[in-house]
């Protein structure tokens, strides 16, 4: 796999309603990089928008609706990663309130296999 191949810090942020790509796809990416870092998000598409129905039309609404934020766990998620990994941001640098506070809630999963 040719992620297996790549040097840099890799995180995989996957929606467990995401109707284009499975969530195995992910969790298949992340074991073939032992440090990727991935997130599995319940009631998120795609598009890491929440999704609470499993109704398709509600699913797909979702991509075109611009008032609709993305879940902010995935928020999180992105910040953290970015602030970790990055030589100038990460130096000295705190995580503000409420941004890389970890899962963002007991239904979804993350997985650092760096630890």
């Amino acid at each position: 796999m040719l992620i297996a191949n790549f040097r840099m810090p890799i995180l995989i942020l996957q929606g467990k309603r995401d109707v284009q790509v499975d969530p195995s796809d992910a969790r298949r990416l992340a074991d073939a990089d032992r440090t990727a870092k991935l997130g599995l998000f319940t009631d998120v598409n795609h598009a890491l928008k929440s999704v609470p129905s499993k109704a398709l039309a509600d699913n797909l609404s979702t991509y075109g609706d611009p008032d609709l934020p993305l879940l902010p766990a995935v928020v999180d998620q992105v910040a953290s990663f970015i602030l970790s990994n990055s030589p100038t941001l990460g130096s000295g640098l705190e995580v503000p309130a409420g941004l890389g506070a970890g899962h963002g809630g007991d239904e979804n999963e993350y997985r650092d296999k760096r630890q």
